[in-house]
């Protein structure tokens, strides 16, 4: 069994992370990051990209690494997918609209499918993968509407919380890390590389490299993503709508 899609389709997507943090001084007021986000946001109403990602994990038999193709989707509000392929081979889907997320084990015939809801997510360490929580570990959400519950500061970042997820960021009011928390526990971070950020409408607008980890567990996860180009929402109904995607390839559904 492939080890990428194996460990996609076991926890539900992957996790784990650190990056280069960018040397700055005082970060700007979060009313401008606010600002700064928003216009990003704005720029990725429907974009793609294609990438590669990497897992490092270890257990009882060593160290382990895998890579696998990456195609990578967002259409606003809620909807992002991650197709993984291996040797042109289609693995493994993983995707989510809003609060429910989806894995699709394409190795199998017919495929198998499993759905996740927010707040039922398994634990282990791919938490940090699962679609409906990649968008915010990649810093490319809006920020909530309301004041955050907390706000600090971690040597030249700024940190802002609302509830359950937290995000930090620079002087040049760009995100630079994220976390998911459960209680006081951090399920899962990122780290964004400073150096690695993709344009879109002339606005460094989708982290090139993202990497992702779960604190708990001895594994992470490198995304790349390279040449973004939008496309029409709606367009790609097949790959971001479970409705659709379910009538297209019939997939088995497990639990």
């Amino acid at each position: 069994m492939n080890a990428v899609a194996a460990a996609l389709v076991a926890m539900a997507v992957a996790g784990a992370g650190c990056c280069t943090v960018p040397q700055a001084s005082v970060p700007v007021a979060i009313e401008e990051f606010r600002s700064a986000q928003a216009a990003r946001v704005e720029r990725t109403a429907a974009v793609s990209a294609t990438g590669t990602l990497e897992l490092r994990w270890r257990d009882g038999d060593g160290a382990h690494f895998e890579s696998a193709d990456a195609q990578w989707w967002i259409e606003r509000p809620g909807s992002m997918a991650l197709l993984l392929k291996k040797l042109g081979e289609r693995m493994a889907l993983a995707g989510c609209d809003g609060e429910r997320a989806w894995v699709i084990d394409l190795r199998t015939k017919p495929a198998r499918l499993r759905t996740i809801e927010r707040g039922d997510e398994p634990e282990g360490w791919a938490q940090a993968l699962l679609p409906m929580h990649l968008a915010w570990l990649m810093g490319m959400e809006p920020l909530p509407a309301s004041e955050p519950d907390r706000q600090w500061q971690e040597g030249d970042l700024s940190w802002a919380q609302w509830a359950g997820r937290a995000i930090a960021w620079d002087r040049s009011g760009r995100p630079c890390a994220a976390r998911v928390l459960v209680g006081a526990r951090v399920a899962a971070e990122s780290a964004l590389d400073a150096g690695q950020w993709r344009s879109v409408g002339g606005i460094e607008a989708i982290p090139g490299h993202c990497s992702l980890r779960s604190p708990d567990h001895d594994a992470s996860a490198d995304l790349y993503l390279y040449e973004p180009s939008a496309f029409e929402p709606g367009s790609k109904d097949k790959l971001l709508r479970l409705g659709a995607i379910r009538e297209a390839i019939r997939p088995e559904v497990v639990p």
